[in-house]
């Protein structure tokens, strides 16, 4: 705040230039045109880093010129932990019949059971001979020969036609042919249609119904139905 300088006229100068408003809130705080806002809190210096301290004591160089020994002490202190044994403690205190926490707490304090670690023993490592190779198996290398030469579909029709053979083997001989044995329903519907065949009745022509019995008024001369062989009958009749 030290670049603010106050005025009589309750206005600041930054470099020479008038900023209306407080120095110290920044929604007052007003620029001119053309110009940024000016900064209503105090910075630190140019030499000042921002963000968190570097956790790593060394760089890359002393990780790799420097190397660490191994601590056996505290190899072991992961190994072989120093574990209470609850189950033993609590027996103990049961014995001494230390039923409040008072006296559970003093009694707890004067054993130091601690639980036995099982001890192990490594097996020795055995390499394979010199012969052995590691990894995966290689893939066979493809027959093209007999692939080309159509033998793996040879193969394959040979062994469908022995199963076939096999199947016509096992399958029993019957001397006649199964009989299916239709249902009540189905011997019905074949009677039904059985007397539709044999009991057809004629088909009649379509005609309305002012041309039903209308009869014809000339003759074919096949027979005597004509309207012209009544009339001819009617006037012969009549003159004599």
């Amino acid at each position: 705040m030290s670049d603010f300088r106050r005025s009589k006229n309750t206005a600041f100068q930054l470099s020479g230039q008038a900023v209306l408003g407080t120095a110290t809130n920044p929604l007052l705080v007003k620029d001119d045109v053309g110009r940024a806002k000016p900064f209503t809190h105090a910075l630190p210096a140019e030499q000042f880093a921002y963000g968190k301290m570097n956790q790593f004591t060394e760089d890359a160089r002393d990780v790799i010129e420097n190397y660490q020994y191994r601590d056996e002490a505290a190899k072991g202190k992961f190994s072989n932990p120093d574990i209470k044994d609850f189950k033993r403690l609590n027996k103990a205190v049961l014995r001494e019949k230390a039923t409040n926490a008072a006296s559970n707490r003093v009694s707890r304090a004067s054993y130091d059971l601690k639980l036995k670690q099982k001890q192990t023993r490594h097996a020795s490592v055995r390499l394979p001979t010199e012969e052995h190779t590691y990894g995966r198996a290689l893939r066979p290398q493809t027959p093209v020969e007999v692939v080309m030469a159509n033998a793996f579909g040879e193969a394959a029709s040979a062994d469908l036609q022995n199963r076939y053979i096999a199947m016509k083997s096992f399958r029993p001989v019957t001397k006649c042919p199964t009989v299916i044995r239709p249902t009540n329903a189905q011997l019905h519907a074949d009677q039904a249609v059985k007397q539709k065949m044999t009991h057809a009745e004629p088909r009649q022509l379509f005609k309305l119904q002012r041309f039903q019995n209308v009869e014809p008024r000339t003759s074919t001369k096949r027979g005597d139905q004509g309207y012209m062989v009544k009339q001819m009958r009617s006037t012969s009749s009549v003159t004599q």
